[in-house]
């Protein structure tokens, strides 16, 4: 495994989830006629997806059935949920401060 599977594994994953969250907030703002969803909120839903537990049981059970491909499979899985946890994780609050996101107030 080399540096440019890992980054193409990055920006294509990146990719698609932005045509994803892309694609399903114009449906919903298709048949939303107040409270529709704006860019800012849409590019926060995007980049806050962490990805972790799901994609390391399916690289974890492709690991085991495909003894060629599957440890490859792993390591980039588990490459790409720490560098996403990590410095996604760690730049959300100042996505969050441009995107204009406010803390709920504590109720009383």
């Amino acid at each position: 495994m080399g540096w440019g599977l890992f980054v193409t594994t990055i920006l294509n994953l990146n990719f698609t989830r932005f045509l994803n969250v892309g694609l399903c907030t114009y449906l919903a703002n298709k048949s939303r006629t107040e409270s529709k969803i704006d860019f800012k909120t849409s590019v926060v839903i995007w980049f806050s997806g962490l990805r972790g537990a799901m994609a390391y049981a399916l690289a974890l059970s492709c690991a085991v059935d495909f003894p060629v491909a599957g440890p490859v499979i792993l390591i980039d899985t588990l490459l790409y949920s720490f560098v996403t946890i990590l410095v996604q994780g760690s730049a959300l609050n100042p996505v969050l401060k441009w995107a204009d996101v406010k803390q709920k107030p504590e109720s009383e």
